[in-house]
């Protein structure tokens, strides 16, 4: 709506200044008959053709560029049928043609501007051609200036009226990058908080987790012996005490801390001590076969030592086994890792928290593992020596 106010202001000034310029033309030359008929013609149509220019050639840009050269023709007619060589009166609109074809047309306005001018000349070479003399050939050249100063405003224009659009295109490319990265950080941000959610469920499952299985393991052992010996029922509570306390040192670390997993895990030594803890607290045989060095990588350690542990919680929670072989072997750069109970085993294998882990562990460590259930439950796998540190 206010594009077509403007348009109709500028159309309307438009007319009233070069109607203007007519009138006074016709009056000084007095023109009549055809001559006026001819004028007040070609002026009615190069009013009406700018006015309906853009409805007549929409989305026709070669019509559209016509359009302006057909002006220079009507204005040049006009010119021509003046009495006089050259009128004045008439130049602004070659002026006009120049300032709207720089300001509508995208790729041909500076020629359009260029031809205006040579047709706007035409008058000037005829005049010196007749009458040479310095006052004649001052005032082409004087046209010839202004004529030169008018196109070198229409090429600033054209150039400053495209790097302005380019700097609009860019400024929107800029904003629709910034929005991908919002959207982006939002992605990310999502995405960190589902994996520190993995990683709690992860670390409580790992710690409290086991922690509850073996106490439980122990309190069903009491109540097997709630016949037997007060001394034994008395050492079966204290170890479950013990236990639970541990648990709550768990669930306390890692609600307040939510550190990554334990690095003090990355030991053989600590290994062996978690394998004598289960089996003394769950009764289990547990037999530990070692055929690698000591000086292992920690990383490397550190994702056997999980394995394993949840391996003995699956053990106790599901398999109903009495006794665990534990194999660790070091061949060809890598540690080839089995654990077999003699459970009963499971007909369909479904993974958890527990064999998930197991699996994330392994992966990070780039190394391969393999649940198997057949006359109890087995795990057998592999990782290379140089695994990188797992969290």
């Amino acid at each position: 709506m206010e594009k077509n106010k403007s348009f109709i202001l500028y159309y309307g000034l438009k007319t009233i200044l070069l109607s203007s310029l007519v009138f006074i033309g016709i009056s000084f030359e007095n023109a009549r008959g055809s001559r006026l008929y001819f004028l007040v013609a070609y002026f009615c149509i190069y009013i009406a053709l700018g006015y309906f220019r853009e409805k007549i050639t929409k989305n026709r840009d070669t019509l559209f560029t016509i359009s302006f050269i057909l002006d220079i023709a009507l204005v040049y007619g006009m010119e021509s049928n003046s009495k006089y060589l050259i009128n004045y009166l008439y130049h602004p609109f070659y002026v006009i043609i120049m300032a709207e074809a720089a300001f509508m047309l995208k790729k041909h306005g500076l020629k359009i501007g260029i031809l205006a001018a040579l047709v706007s000349s035409i008058k000037f070479i005829q005049w010196i051609y007749y009458y040479r003399d310095f006052t004649n050939i001052s005032a082409t050249l004087f046209h010839f200036l202004i004529m030169t100063f008018l196109l070198s405003i229409i090429s600033f224009a054209n150039y400053y009226q495209r790097e302005k659009k380019k700097q609009e295109l860019l400024y929107s490319e800029l904003l629709d990058t910034h929005k991908k990265l919002k959207e982006s950080s939002k992605k990310v941000e999502e995405l960190s908080r589902i994996q520190e959610r993995n990683r709690i469920a992860r670390e409580i499952h790992d710690t409290l987790g086991h922690q509850m299985t073996a106490l439980i393991m122990q309190l069903e052992i009491c109540s097997e012996k709630a016949g037997g010996k007060v001394e034994e029922m008395l050492d079966i509570l204290q170890d479950a005490k013990a236990t639970a306390r541990e648990g709550l040192t768990q669930i306390r670390a890692v609600v307040e801390a939510l550190q990554p997993a334990k690095k003090e895990n990355n030991t053989l030594q600590s290994i062996k001590e978690m394998m004598a803890i289960y089996e003394k607290r769950t009764g289990i045989a547990i037999t530990l076969d070692i055929g690698i060095r000591n000086d292992l990588p920690p990383e490397a350690v550190t994702i056997l030592h999980r394995i394993i542990q949840e391996a003995l919680t699956n053990t106790i929670k599901h398999g109903k086994a009495t006794k665990v072989v534990i194999a660790l072997m070091e061949k060809e750069g890598e540690i080839a890792f089995s654990i077999k109970d003699n459970g009963i085993g499971a007909s369909n294998i479904q993974q958890g928290f527990g064999l998930k882990g197991m699996q994330e562990a392994v992966a990070v460590g780039q190394g391969e593992i393999c649940f198997q259930s057949k006359d109890g439950f087995s795990i057998t796998g592999t990782l290379p020596l140089g695994v990188r540190a797992y969290d």
